[in-house]
């Protein structure tokens, strides 16, 4: 489906989409209103005696107002996803069927941030200053990531990136009195202000070369004076650049990634979920829907730069998980390697290579999911405090045998072995990019996961076979109690029988990967 084709239709298609528009729109609404009642509610509780009690039952009562609020958002979406699937027979389906894409990006940014939510409550209790404004920055930052994944002009794509940028910097502060947390909000300040200047002197570029803001506009542009493009390749080559390099820093890829190792490693455990799943997700929708189609017809400026990028990502995720022992920094390193592998399908630029991309996005979800959960609900007994080593990780089955089961496949899904999902997600990448004759990034991504599957498998060590030190008053000082509530394991074993049972579901995911690549390809 070319680029043409589907503008000549745009009028049409449009008189037909407006009544779906606003449904679309609603939720974002919905969410911005809740966050000005949570503005109300702060402000009113400062009129109210100051006591540490008394803000830690606000702080407390608006994290379970905005779950429930970020709870009914997932129920719209998802029903509203259910109802366009199964619309055919509805007269603009049509229509419809053009934002399966947006919908269900938003809507596994709200299910992941949704789990962020459930498990802070724990962090906000242990919390020594418990600040009532948490709930708000995190249900706005989620507010700027749903918009930027329906933002279909420049305009909007910036504010949202400034939006989502500036509330980060402030949930990074939330352990301030700690100089890791301070260290890692300052660097993260300036890095993403320098990389949304990128961005912004880009755009600015796009919308005086080209004299248009809207996405389509941009596509129909260059898809019709492709030899204007040709004649004014510096200015293009600039102009992709600054936008490409300023991605590339919100995804944590190379050559924008030093960052993220001790910013994951400085930020409170739930933002460091935060900055894993749903921040990655929304800037990597908007991503795929500029390169591939807005910007398709400028592949051959680009695709060197993606084409760097996805092999060192690759390989310096990989070298830097290989010795890490603290889990963050090996978290940061991990997601590193795995952007690499998505990259892959962005840098075939071809139907089946996006699809593939899809797929992998969610099994990347599914599979950092599990992982988070087991960080973020498990402590250790003598200090009460979230793990920081996988050295206290040892001997951890002994006592959560059953979880344990349940993370090993987890792992193994994340090295890549079958038939769990993380095997056919790198599979599918790799036989689109073997198809389309990248032979050196389907070996390094081959090299890389070889190599990825020993520190896998080191944690696996850890967690079955490394003998316990023991404390020398004969207390085990590295037990750790699992602390894991019911809905934390029903969310646990769902995601780990996903990734095991993947071939059941595998015709599932590819058949609504498709239909999301058929919404990816049109822009208006």
């Amino acid at each position: 489906m070319t680029v043409n084709l589907l503008f000549n239709n745009y009028q049409a298609i449009t008189t037909k989409k407006i009544p779906f528009s606003i449904i679309i729109w609603g939720p974002e609404i919905y969410l911005g209103g809740f966050c000005l009642i949570i503005l109300f509610i702060i402000a009113v509780a400062h009129f109210r005696p100051k006591t540490l009690f008394n803000h830690k039952f606000y702080t407390y009562r608006l994290l379970d107002y905005a779950f429930v609020a970020l709870l009914t958002v997932v129920i719209l979406y998802s029903t509203l996803l259910l109802w366009v699937l199964c619309a055919s027979r509805i007269p603009f389906v049509n229509s419809a069927n053009l934002n399966i894409y947006t919908l269900v990006m938003k809507l596994l940014v709200l299910m992941t941030a949704l789990f962020i939510f459930k498990n802070s409550k724990t962090y906000i209790i242990q919390h020594f200053r418990p600040y009532m404004e948490y709930s708000f920055f995190i249900m706005i930052t989620i507010l700027f990531l749903v918009m930027l994944i329906s933002s279909k002009s420049l305009i909007l794509l910036f504010i949202c990136i400034i939006g989502f940028s500036l509330n980060l910097y402030i949930l990074l502060m939330h352990d301030s009195p700690y100089r890791k947390s301070l260290e890692a909000s300052v660097k993260y300040f300036y890095l993403s202000a320098l990389s949304t200047g990128l961005i912004a002197n880009g755009l600015v570029i796009a919308y005086i070369w080209l004299s248009w803001n809207q996405f389509w506009t941009i596509a129909l542009v260059l898809s019709r004076n492709i030899h204007y493009l040709q004649s004014n390749k510096s200015l293009f080559i600039m102009m992709l650049c600054s936008i490409i390099f300023g991605f590339l820093f919100k995804l944590a890829a190379f050559p924008c990634h030093l960052w993220a190792p001790e910013i994951y490693e400085g930020s409170p455990d739930p933002i460091t979920a935060f900055l894993i799943l749903p921040v990655k997700i929304a800037t990597l929708a908007i991503f795929i829907k500029l390169l591939c189609v807005t910007f398709k017809d400028a592949y051959f400026i680009w695709s060197p730069l993606i084409w760097l990028s996805s092999a060192c990502s690759m390989i310096w995720g990989c070298l830097g998980a290989y010795n890490e022992e603290k889990i963050k920094k090996f978290l940061a390193y991990t997601s590193i390697n795995q952007m690499g592998f998505l990259f892959l399908g962005i840098i075939c630029c071809t139907n089946q290579s996006i699809r593939a991309t899809i797929i992998y996005l969610v099994i990347y979800i599914a599979m950092n999911w599990g992982f988070l959960q087991i960080y973020l609900s498990t402590t250790n007994a003598l200090t009460s405090k979230s793990i920081k080593y996988f050295t206290e990780l040892k001997y951890f089955a002994q006592y959560n045998w059953n979880i344990s089961i349940g993370f090993i496949f987890i792992l193994f899904s994340m090295a890549g072995i079958p038939p769990l999902a993380g095997f056919f997600g790198k599979y599918f990448l790799f036989l689109t990019t073997f198809q389309a004759e990248y032979i050196g990034l389907v070996c390094i991504g081959m090299l890389t996961s070889l190599v990825s599957a020993f520190y896998y498998l080191r944690v696996m060590k850890i967690l079955l076979f490394d003998e316990l030190r023991v404390h020398r008053m004969n207390i085990n000082s590295l037990k750790l109690i699992n602390s894991m509530p019911l809905t934390y394991k029903i969310v646990f074993s769902t995601t780990v029988l996903f990734l095991a049972l993947y071939l059941l579901v595998n015709q599932i995911i590819f058949n609504l990967a498709h239909e999301m690549l058929t919404a990816c390809l049109i822009l208006y």
